[in-house]
């Protein structure tokens, strides 16, 4: 029993030491568990950064246009006669190709025919010359009446010029030979056959729709208000369902409609293939372009209180700033708030972010 007395005395003397001890324990497991929770803490989100950058920006407009092929034809026959061949829908031709044929078989007997005449004459002419110069011979020694010297070099002259007709309709059997067969006067496609074999052709009758499918440009008609706006070899944005790109203005036709007060601006495609016909929309400057402060269009965060963007710190922390929207066009949109152009702005990965969070840069935007 004492010796129960003499080891609760023992522990009553020591408790206060062994409280400070366990303090400092539970304080050194305390740090231990916030490291290992810290070490834990997963990383700050991804995001990719653009810059935002002073830009000459112009307000824009969608007009309406269609792609058109610079070469397009209804190909006609020069001559007359029945058709004996044609080429079909789809068939391709190069410069000069044969496409068409009429049946030449009374233009071929033509030919043969003033080939003879032709030859004719001219034997006629040879005769004439030799007779000329025998009789100019004999009017030296005075056995040749002049007369008929006379005669002779008439009827030579006459045959010469029989010589130059007959050459000219020779000339012109084999122009109508010729033009019996219908050839493509620029690389093309048939998308059309307008006259079938058989069919008697009259000179002047178009017998294939032609249209060289690699030349193309497009055409859009837009108000005549926007003239002052577009200039020859200005680069504008055209798009369809299916494809965008960049076209260059070859020519814009300064007449307007008197109705409709539209003018009409042709465009060279750029870059990739168009198909012609192919519906498409083009975007025309409908102000005069001034410089501005502008970001990319996916840095926006739009919500019903307004439009903002999130800036990055040096230290690569999310900072909110609120912003006005001006003007846009393409891929970028006019800005005005507490930014400065070279800030880092969010593109991509801000959708949830929150003001004050620490992020991971993974991308730089690319300059456009």
């Amino acid at each position: 029993m004492a010796d129960l007395t003499k080891t609760a005395r023992a522990v009553d003397h020591a408790s206060p030491r062994f409280s400070r001890l366990l303090s400092v324990g539970t304080l050194v497991l305390g740090l231990c568990l916030s490291s290992s929770l810290f070490a834990q803490r997963p990383p700050g989100p991804s995001v990719v950064v653009d810059t935002a950058q002073l830009r000459e920006l112009a307000p824009i407009v969608w007009t309406s246009g269609s792609v058109i092929s610079r070469n397009e034809a209804q190909v006609a026959a020069e001559t007359k006669g029945r058709l004996v061949s044609v080429a079909d829908v789809g068939d391709a031709f190069k410069k000069g190709e044969t496409f068409a044929r009429l049946d030449a078989s009374l233009t071929t007997l033509e030919l043969a025919e003033q080939e003879a005449e032709v030859d004719s004459v001219a034997a006629r002419i040879r005769f004439l010359e030799k007779e000329v110069k025998r009789l100019q011979r004999l009017a030296k020694s005075n056995n040749a009446a002049q007369t008929l010297l006379e005669e002779r070099i008439a009827e030579r002259d006459m045959a010469r010029s029989e010589r130059a007709v007959a050459e000219a309709k020779l000339a012109q059997v084999r122009v109508r030979l010729e033009r019996s067969v219908v050839r493509a006067p620029f690389n093309g496609v048939v998308v059309e056959r307008l006259l079938e074999v058989g069919e008697w052709v009259d000179s002047g009758d178009a017998v294939v729709h032609l249209t060289d499918p690699k030349h193309v440009e497009v055409n859009t008609r837009v108000p005549i208000t926007y003239l002052n706006f577009l200039s020859k070899g200005d680069v504008l944005r055209i798009k369809s369902d299916t494809q965008q790109g960049m076209a260059k203005i070859r020519m814009v036709v300064r007449v307007a409609d008197s109705a409709s007060r539209l003018l009409s601006v042709r465009l060279e495609p750029v870059e990739g293939e168009w198909t012609v016909g192919l519906p498409v929309k083009v975007a025309v400057p409908s102000a005069q372009a001034r410089e501005v402060l502008a970001v990319p269009r996916d840095a926006l965060v739009l919500r019903r209180s307004g439009a903002s963007v999130f800036r990055i710190s040096p230290e690569n922390m999310a900072e909110k700033v609120s912003v006005e929207l001006g003007i846009a066009s393409g891929p970028y949109i006019e800005v005005q708030g507490e930014l400065n152009a070279g800030d880092r702005i969010v593109t991509r990965g801000g959708e949830r972010l929150r003001p004050g969070q620490t992020v991971k840069i993974i991308e730089l935007g690319v300059k456009k």
